[in-house]
């Protein structure tokens, strides 16, 4: 749950999460049969394999039934959600909506505020419709910003943001703050900036940014890096993978 000092290391995470899930067995640990279960539904989301990661989902809610986790269904709804809007479901937002209720009370205050912003924001960016409005926008709120400053037209306050932005952590959503911050470097004329974000993006070009949470996704890191290195001339791509699905 901690190999995250760089992008692209769902290959990683799913070896260990593999090794954690035999030790569990072998040992009758419930918490960490839960937790086996979970990373490897996050590392084969953010690898591109969806039919494996709901295989994993599916795993993961009965091992919830099983050993009474209230907090399995929240991952495993979550998870429906992502895939929706991976796959280019028209009910993709509401489902986020739907998710973003059971976290209410659920005791993940590490996610409860701006997932949700988030995650709309992500998917409204790729079918290309205005970023906001956004409500609770939480410790994202940086990466957030540029995008809704562009959409204002309010570009030197947009540059500026961006040059403002910080590294994003070393966590589940690392890749997909870097591709919004490269997606906003672009459109604010910023290169030191879009530069930062395709040079740490460059290990993670096999996966889908964002879907190593199991909880939201900004499309194939690959689309970003290309619009990235292309200075913009691909930018359709980050909406039409949301409207075909993912190649």
């Amino acid at each position: 749950m901690q190999t995250f000092h760089r992008a692209g290391l769902a290959p990683e995470r799913r070896h260990l999460a593999g090794e954690i899930g035999t030790l569990a067995v072998e040992h009758d640990l419930p918490t960490y049969t839960i937790l086996a279960h979970l990373v490897q539904m996050q590392c084969r989301a953010a690898l591109g394999d969806l039919d494996g990661a709901a295989t994993a989902a599916e795993a993961l809610g009965d091992a919830g039934e099983r050993f009474d986790s209230p907090l399995v269904p929240v991952f495993v709804t979550w998870f429906g959600a992502m895939r929706a809007a991976e796959t280019g479901a028209a009910d993709a937002d509401a489902r986020y909506r739907e998710a973003a209720r059971l976290l209410a009370g659920a005791d993940m205050p590490g996610v409860e505020h701006g997932l949700l912003d988030l995650a709309l924001v992500c998917l409204r960016l790729r079918r290309g419709t205005p970023p906001g409005p956004v409500d609770d926008p939480g410790p994202y709120e940086p990466w957030i910003r540029p995008h809704l400053l562009l959409a204002d037209g309010r570009t030197a306050e947009a540059v500026d943001a961006v040059r403002a932005l910080p590294e994003p952590p070393p966590d589940h959503l690392l890749e997909v703050l870097w591709c919004l911050a490269g997606r906003a470097a672009l459109a604010a004329g910023v290169p030191e900036t879009a530069g930062r974000a395709e040079r740490a993006l460059a290990p993670a070009a096999e996966e889908i940014a964002g879907a190593g949470s199991g909880m939201l996704t900004f499309g194939p890191v690959r689309e970003h890096l290309a619009a990235l290195r292309s200075g913009g001339a691909d930018d359709a791509a980050v909406s039409g993978s949301a409207r075909h699905g993912p190649p």
